[in-house]
Protein backbone atom coordinates (compact mmCIF):
# COMPACT_ATOMS: atom_id res chain seq x y z
CA UNK A 1 0.00 0.00 0.00
CA UNK A 2 2.82 2.39 0.91
CA UNK A 3 4.59 1.60 -2.39
CA UNK A 4 1.43 2.44 -4.33
CA UNK A 5 1.03 5.69 -2.41
CA UNK A 6 4.66 6.64 -3.06
CA UNK A 7 4.27 5.87 -6.78
CA UNK A 8 1.13 8.02 -6.92
CA UNK A 9 2.91 10.95 -5.28
CA UNK A 10 5.79 10.70 -7.76
CA UNK A 11 3.44 10.55 -10.77
CA UNK A 12 1.27 13.42 -9.50
CA UNK A 13 4.24 15.69 -8.80
CA UNK A 14 5.74 15.16 -12.25
CA UNK A 15 2.36 15.72 -13.89
CA UNK A 16 1.84 19.06 -12.16
CA UNK A 17 5.17 20.50 -13.36
CA UNK A 18 6.37 18.65 -16.43
CA UNK A 19 9.35 19.88 -18.39
CA UNK A 20 8.41 21.44 -21.71
CA UNK A 21 10.31 22.22 -24.88
CA UNK A 22 9.74 25.47 -26.74
CA UNK A 23 9.68 24.90 -30.50
CA UNK A 24 8.72 26.78 -33.65
CA UNK A 25 5.01 26.04 -33.34
CA UNK A 26 4.95 28.26 -30.24
CA UNK A 27 6.38 31.34 -31.99
CA UNK A 28 4.26 34.25 -33.31
CA UNK A 29 2.81 34.26 -36.82
CA UNK A 30 1.83 37.13 -39.18
CA UNK A 31 -1.61 38.49 -38.36
CA UNK A 32 -1.37 37.70 -34.67
CA UNK A 33 -1.91 40.35 -31.98
CA UNK A 34 -0.48 40.05 -28.47
CA UNK A 35 -1.82 42.31 -25.72
CA UNK A 36 0.32 42.56 -22.60
CA UNK A 37 -0.59 44.13 -19.28
CA UNK A 38 2.29 46.12 -17.80
CA UNK A 39 3.13 46.70 -14.16
CA UNK A 40 5.69 49.42 -14.85
CA UNK A 41 6.54 50.04 -11.19
CA UNK A 42 6.85 46.44 -10.04
CA UNK A 43 9.87 45.96 -7.77
CA UNK A 44 10.58 42.78 -5.83
CA UNK A 45 13.24 40.13 -5.47
CA UNK A 46 13.32 37.82 -8.48
CA UNK A 47 12.03 34.38 -7.54
CA UNK A 48 14.52 31.50 -7.84
CA UNK A 49 14.79 29.06 -10.71
CA UNK A 50 15.13 25.29 -10.57
CA UNK A 51 12.94 22.24 -11.15
CA UNK A 52 9.25 22.03 -10.14
CA UNK A 53 8.99 25.63 -8.98
CA UNK A 54 5.80 27.51 -8.11
CA UNK A 55 6.12 31.17 -9.11
CA UNK A 56 3.39 33.37 -7.65
CA UNK A 57 2.88 36.62 -9.59
CA UNK A 58 -0.89 36.75 -9.07
CA UNK A 59 -0.58 40.17 -7.38
CA UNK A 60 0.79 42.02 -10.40
CA UNK A 61 -0.98 45.29 -11.16
CA UNK A 62 -1.90 46.81 -14.54
CA UNK A 63 -0.57 50.33 -15.07
CA UNK A 64 -0.90 50.23 -18.87
CA UNK A 65 -1.30 47.94 -21.88
CA UNK A 66 1.10 47.21 -24.71
CA UNK A 67 -0.22 45.92 -28.05
CA UNK A 68 2.03 44.09 -30.52
CA UNK A 69 0.69 43.30 -34.00
CA UNK A 70 2.79 40.87 -36.06
CA UNK A 71 2.59 41.91 -39.71
CA UNK A 72 3.60 40.19 -42.91
CA UNK A 73 7.00 41.79 -43.59
CA UNK A 74 6.50 41.77 -47.37
CA UNK A 75 3.37 43.92 -47.01
CA UNK A 76 5.12 46.70 -45.09
CA UNK A 77 6.57 49.73 -46.90
CA UNK A 78 10.23 48.89 -46.24
CA UNK A 79 10.40 45.11 -45.88
CA UNK A 80 10.91 43.88 -49.44
CA UNK A 81 13.74 46.30 -50.27
CA UNK A 82 15.56 46.37 -46.93
CA UNK A 83 14.79 43.06 -45.17
CA UNK A 84 13.78 40.68 -48.00
CA UNK A 85 14.33 37.52 -45.94
CA UNK A 86 12.26 38.69 -42.95
CA UNK A 87 8.93 36.95 -42.43
CA UNK A 88 7.31 39.40 -39.98
CA UNK A 89 7.41 43.01 -38.88
CA UNK A 90 6.20 45.03 -35.90
CA UNK A 91 5.15 48.64 -36.49
CA UNK A 92 5.98 51.04 -33.65
CA UNK A 93 4.49 54.37 -34.75
CA UNK A 94 5.49 56.11 -31.52
CA UNK A 95 9.14 55.53 -32.46
CA UNK A 96 8.58 55.99 -36.23
CA UNK A 97 10.03 52.57 -36.96
CA UNK A 98 9.40 48.99 -38.07
CA UNK A 99 11.14 46.06 -36.38
CA UNK A 100 11.77 43.12 -38.72
CA UNK A 101 11.81 39.49 -37.60
CA UNK A 102 12.36 35.98 -39.00
CA UNK A 103 11.07 32.66 -37.72
CA UNK A 104 13.57 30.01 -38.73
CA UNK A 105 14.63 26.50 -37.80
CA UNK A 106 16.59 27.76 -34.79
CA UNK A 107 14.07 30.21 -33.35
CA UNK A 108 12.85 33.78 -33.58
CA UNK A 109 15.43 36.31 -34.81
CA UNK A 110 15.32 40.10 -34.73
CA UNK A 111 16.76 41.18 -38.09
CA UNK A 112 16.90 44.93 -37.54
CA UNK A 113 15.03 48.25 -37.65
CA UNK A 114 13.84 50.64 -40.30
CA UNK A 115 13.44 54.21 -39.02
CA UNK A 116 11.22 56.27 -41.33
CA UNK A 117 11.30 59.54 -39.40
CA UNK A 118 13.26 62.44 -40.88
CA UNK A 119 15.40 62.84 -37.77
CA UNK A 120 19.11 62.09 -38.34
CA UNK A 121 21.09 59.91 -38.01
CA UNK A 122 18.50 57.11 -38.03
CA UNK A 123 15.90 58.78 -40.25
CA UNK A 124 14.97 57.02 -43.51
CA UNK A 125 17.51 54.35 -42.76
CA UNK A 126 17.65 50.57 -42.35
CA UNK A 127 19.64 49.31 -39.35
CA UNK A 128 20.37 45.59 -39.90
CA UNK A 129 21.65 43.39 -37.07
CA UNK A 130 24.72 41.37 -38.11
CA UNK A 131 24.19 38.58 -37.31
CA UNK A 132 20.50 38.65 -36.41
CA UNK A 133 19.63 38.79 -32.72
CA UNK A 134 18.41 35.35 -31.58
CA UNK A 135 15.50 36.55 -29.41
CA UNK A 136 13.93 33.13 -28.72
CA UNK A 137 16.06 30.03 -29.45
CA UNK A 138 14.31 26.79 -30.44
CA UNK A 139 14.15 23.99 -29.60
CA UNK A 140 14.85 24.95 -25.98
CA UNK A 141 14.17 23.14 -22.71
CA UNK A 142 15.25 23.09 -19.07
CA UNK A 143 19.03 23.58 -18.53
CA UNK A 144 19.65 24.42 -22.19
CA UNK A 145 21.99 27.37 -22.75
CA UNK A 146 22.93 29.48 -25.78
CA UNK A 147 25.57 32.19 -26.10
CA UNK A 148 25.43 34.47 -29.12
CA UNK A 149 25.99 38.08 -30.19
CA UNK A 150 24.80 40.72 -32.62
CA UNK A 151 25.80 44.23 -33.61
CA UNK A 152 24.84 47.12 -35.81
CA UNK A 153 26.74 50.09 -37.22
CA UNK A 154 25.46 53.60 -37.96
CA UNK A 155 27.58 56.02 -40.03
CA UNK A 156 27.04 59.78 -39.82
CA UNK A 157 29.01 61.03 -42.81
CA UNK A 158 27.25 64.22 -43.89
CA UNK A 159 30.20 66.40 -42.82
CA UNK A 160 33.71 65.95 -41.48
CA UNK A 161 34.63 64.46 -39.14
CA UNK A 162 32.68 61.33 -40.12
CA UNK A 163 31.30 59.51 -37.08
CA UNK A 164 30.70 55.78 -36.78
CA UNK A 165 28.57 54.39 -33.95
CA UNK A 166 29.01 50.67 -33.16
CA UNK A 167 26.50 48.83 -30.99
CA UNK A 168 27.74 45.35 -29.99
CA UNK A 169 25.82 42.98 -27.70
CA UNK A 170 26.82 39.66 -26.12
CA UNK A 171 23.70 37.60 -25.31
CA UNK A 172 23.34 34.53 -23.11
CA UNK A 173 20.13 32.48 -22.76
CA UNK A 174 19.73 30.00 -19.92
CA UNK A 175 16.58 27.95 -19.30
CA UNK A 176 17.04 27.98 -15.54
CA UNK A 177 13.71 26.66 -14.24
CA UNK A 178 10.35 25.06 -14.91
CA UNK A 179 7.12 24.74 -12.96
CA UNK A 180 3.78 26.40 -12.24
CA UNK A 181 3.26 30.11 -12.89
CA UNK A 182 0.45 32.04 -11.18
CA UNK A 183 -0.66 35.27 -12.88
CA UNK A 184 -3.67 37.54 -12.22
CA UNK A 185 -6.72 35.44 -13.05
CA UNK A 186 -4.89 32.45 -14.54
CA UNK A 187 -2.46 29.68 -13.57
CA UNK A 188 -0.15 27.95 -16.06
CA UNK A 189 0.86 24.55 -14.70
CA UNK A 190 3.74 23.86 -17.11
CA UNK A 191 6.05 26.77 -17.90
CA UNK A 192 9.71 27.14 -18.78
CA UNK A 193 11.71 30.10 -17.51
CA UNK A 194 14.49 31.58 -19.62
CA UNK A 195 17.04 33.98 -18.14
CA UNK A 196 18.60 36.34 -20.70
CA UNK A 197 21.66 38.46 -19.96
CA UNK A 198 22.80 41.10 -22.45
CA UNK A 199 26.12 42.92 -22.17
CA UNK A 200 26.18 45.96 -24.46
CA UNK A 201 29.30 47.75 -25.72
CA UNK A 202 28.73 51.13 -27.41
CA UNK A 203 31.65 52.74 -29.22
CA UNK A 204 32.21 55.93 -31.20
CA UNK A 205 34.82 56.14 -33.97
CA UNK A 206 35.89 59.12 -36.05
CA UNK A 207 37.29 59.66 -39.55
CA UNK A 208 38.74 63.17 -39.64
CA UNK A 209 40.10 63.04 -43.20
CA UNK A 210 37.16 61.39 -44.94
CA UNK A 211 39.35 58.60 -46.33
CA UNK A 212 37.66 55.69 -44.57
CA UNK A 213 40.22 55.37 -41.79
CA UNK A 214 38.38 55.40 -38.46
CA UNK A 215 39.98 55.58 -35.03
CA UNK A 216 38.41 54.94 -31.65
CA UNK A 217 36.96 58.19 -30.38
CA UNK A 218 36.10 57.05 -26.85
CA UNK A 219 36.36 54.07 -24.54
CA UNK A 220 33.38 51.76 -25.12
CA UNK A 221 30.60 52.15 -22.60
CA UNK A 222 29.49 48.85 -21.07
CA UNK A 223 26.03 48.05 -19.74
CA UNK A 224 24.49 44.77 -18.57
CA UNK A 225 20.75 44.03 -18.52
CA UNK A 226 18.95 40.91 -17.28
CA UNK A 227 15.45 39.70 -18.03
CA UNK A 228 13.38 36.58 -17.35
CA UNK A 229 10.72 35.16 -19.67
CA UNK A 230 8.22 32.44 -18.85
CA UNK A 231 7.05 30.26 -21.76
CA UNK A 232 4.19 27.84 -22.18
CA UNK A 233 3.96 25.15 -24.87
CA UNK A 234 1.36 26.96 -27.00
CA UNK A 235 1.00 30.10 -29.07
CA UNK A 236 1.38 32.81 -27.75
CA UNK A 237 4.20 31.25 -25.76
CA UNK A 238 5.61 34.16 -23.71
CA UNK A 239 3.23 34.63 -20.78
CA UNK A 240 5.38 36.74 -18.44
CA UNK A 241 8.46 38.95 -18.78
CA UNK A 242 10.30 40.37 -15.78
CA UNK A 243 12.94 43.03 -16.40
CA UNK A 244 15.53 43.08 -13.63
CA UNK A 245 18.61 44.97 -12.52
CA UNK A 246 21.99 44.16 -14.04
CA UNK A 247 22.64 41.39 -11.51
CA UNK A 248 19.23 39.82 -12.15
CA UNK A 249 18.23 39.87 -8.49
CA UNK A 250 15.61 42.67 -8.28
CA UNK A 251 12.71 43.14 -10.69
CA UNK A 252 12.22 46.61 -12.18
CA UNK A 253 8.99 46.05 -14.17
CA UNK A 254 6.75 43.27 -15.46
CA UNK A 255 4.67 42.47 -18.53
CA UNK A 256 2.25 39.55 -18.77
CA UNK A 257 -0.01 38.18 -21.50
CA UNK A 258 -3.50 39.65 -21.18
CA UNK A 259 -5.08 38.48 -24.43
CA UNK A 260 -4.30 37.52 -28.01
CA UNK A 261 -6.11 36.98 -31.29
CA UNK A 262 -5.39 36.43 -34.97
CA UNK A 263 -7.09 38.64 -37.53
CA UNK A 264 -5.34 38.17 -40.88
CA UNK A 265 -2.07 37.09 -42.49
CA UNK A 266 -0.43 40.50 -42.35
CA UNK A 267 -0.91 44.20 -42.75
CA UNK A 268 -3.93 45.02 -44.89
CA UNK A 269 -3.55 47.16 -48.00
CA UNK A 270 -3.95 50.90 -47.57
CA UNK A 271 -7.41 50.77 -49.14
CA UNK A 272 -8.70 48.43 -46.40
CA UNK A 273 -9.79 49.73 -43.01
CA UNK A 274 -8.37 48.35 -39.79
CA UNK A 275 -10.20 45.51 -38.13
CA UNK A 276 -11.68 46.38 -34.73
CA UNK A 277 -11.70 43.90 -31.87
CA UNK A 278 -13.77 44.68 -28.75
CA UNK A 279 -13.29 42.38 -25.75
CA UNK A 280 -14.06 40.88 -23.32
CA UNK A 281 -17.64 40.36 -24.40
CA UNK A 282 -19.66 39.90 -22.17
CA UNK A 283 -17.91 42.39 -19.88
CA UNK A 284 -18.31 43.61 -16.33
CA UNK A 285 -15.22 45.77 -15.80
CA UNK A 286 -12.68 47.01 -18.36
CA UNK A 287 -13.36 46.76 -22.11
CA UNK A 288 -10.56 46.90 -24.69
CA UNK A 289 -10.86 48.27 -28.23
CA UNK A 290 -8.00 47.12 -30.50
CA UNK A 291 -7.38 48.38 -34.04
CA UNK A 292 -5.28 46.40 -36.49
CA UNK A 293 -3.73 49.72 -37.58
CA UNK A 294 -3.28 53.09 -35.95
CA UNK A 295 -6.53 55.08 -35.96
CA UNK A 296 -7.07 58.06 -38.26
CA UNK A 297 -8.74 61.44 -37.81
CA UNK A 298 -12.23 60.22 -38.78
CA UNK A 299 -12.12 57.06 -36.64
CA UNK A 300 -14.45 57.70 -33.70
CA UNK A 301 -15.48 54.95 -31.29
CA UNK A 302 -19.09 55.31 -30.17
CA UNK A 303 -21.06 53.26 -27.63
CA UNK A 304 -24.85 53.64 -27.48
CA UNK A 305 -27.69 51.91 -25.69
CA UNK A 306 -30.53 50.21 -27.55
CA UNK A 307 -32.54 53.47 -27.52
CA UNK A 308 -29.79 55.29 -29.39
CA UNK A 309 -28.46 57.35 -26.49
CA UNK A 310 -24.69 57.95 -26.76
CA UNK A 311 -22.94 56.51 -23.72
CA UNK A 312 -19.34 57.09 -24.83
CA UNK A 313 -17.67 58.76 -27.81
CA UNK A 314 -13.89 58.86 -28.23
CA UNK A 315 -11.49 59.70 -31.04
CA UNK A 316 -9.12 56.87 -31.98
CA UNK A 317 -6.74 59.08 -33.95
CA UNK A 318 -3.12 57.98 -33.52
CA UNK A 319 -3.81 54.97 -31.27
CA UNK A 320 -4.34 51.23 -31.68
CA UNK A 321 -5.52 50.37 -28.17
CA UNK A 322 -8.29 52.12 -26.24
CA UNK A 323 -9.91 50.87 -23.03
CA UNK A 324 -12.80 52.00 -20.82
CA UNK A 325 -14.81 50.74 -17.84
CA UNK A 326 -18.41 49.55 -17.92
CA UNK A 327 -18.90 48.74 -14.23
CA UNK A 328 -21.01 51.90 -13.88
CA UNK A 329 -23.42 50.84 -16.64
CA UNK A 330 -26.64 48.91 -16.23
CA UNK A 331 -26.58 45.28 -17.35
CA UNK A 332 -27.82 44.78 -20.88
CA UNK A 333 -26.98 45.04 -24.55
CA UNK A 334 -25.13 48.04 -25.98
CA UNK A 335 -24.11 48.88 -29.54
CA UNK A 336 -20.66 49.99 -30.62
CA UNK A 337 -19.32 51.31 -33.91
CA UNK A 338 -16.27 53.07 -35.31
CA UNK A 339 -17.13 55.89 -37.69
CA UNK A 340 -15.02 55.98 -40.83
CA UNK A 341 -14.89 52.18 -40.83
CA UNK A 342 -17.45 49.55 -41.65
CA UNK A 343 -17.11 48.10 -38.13
CA UNK A 344 -19.87 47.72 -35.55
CA UNK A 345 -21.22 45.18 -33.10
CA UNK A 346 -22.95 44.46 -29.82
CA UNK A 347 -21.43 44.62 -26.36
CA UNK A 348 -23.09 42.75 -23.49
CA UNK A 349 -22.60 44.25 -20.04
CA UNK A 350 -23.21 41.93 -17.10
Amino acid sequence: MKKHLLLCLIVCSTTLSAQITINNSHLPIPGQTWINALDEFYTAAVTPGGANQTWNYSGLLTTSFDTTVFLNAANTPYGASNFPSSTMAIHQPGDSMYLYLTTGANGLDLDGYYFYSLEPPFGQNAIPFVPANRFVPTPFTYQNTLNTFYRYVVDIDTALPYIRFIHYVDVSHNADGYGTLQLPGVTHTNTLRMKTVEVTYDSLMADTAGNGNYFLFNSPSVEQTTSYKWFRASNPSIVLTIDADSAGTMATQSSYLYNSFTTSIGETPASSGPIVNVFPNPANDRVNVILEKEGKLNHIFQLTDTRGRVIRETSLEGIQHYSFYVNNLESGVYLWKVTGLNEQGKLIVQ
